[in-house]
């Protein structure tokens, strides 16, 4: 299946990220499902990675990892999500700049 095409979800334990696994799963694409926690959600059909998408080495990681073992990436879908709450007077200044990196 040297043809199969690769695709990469980033946020993919849950939620949209899941579901995105899924679909592109059944349209025939070798998926890799990258989160915090590397969990597996209930696409079985998903090669589930380590992603921490604030850490340059986690990217690193994984990108490395998809290139090694598919020896290509087609497709991102760069879901991650970063739930930063509150009044924004008392959120800490480090906590809302992270939303921008």
């Amino acid at each position: 299946m040297a043809d199969r095409r690769v695709a990469l979800v980033t946020g993919a334990s849950s939620g949209i990220g899941e579901a995105t696994d899924a679909r592109l799963a059944a349209a025939g694409f070798r998926v890799f499902g990258g989160s915090r926690n590397g969990s597996a959600g209930r696409g079985a059909a998903v090669e589930h990675l380590v992603l921490d998408v604030r850490d340059d080495a986690s990217v690193r990681d994984c990108i490395g990892h998809v290139l090694r073992a598919a020896r290509r990436l087609d497709a991102l879908a760069n879901n991650a999500g970063y739930l930063c709450a509150g009044a924004v007077e008392e959120v800490p200044a480090a906590e809302a700049q992270a939303q921008f990196k």
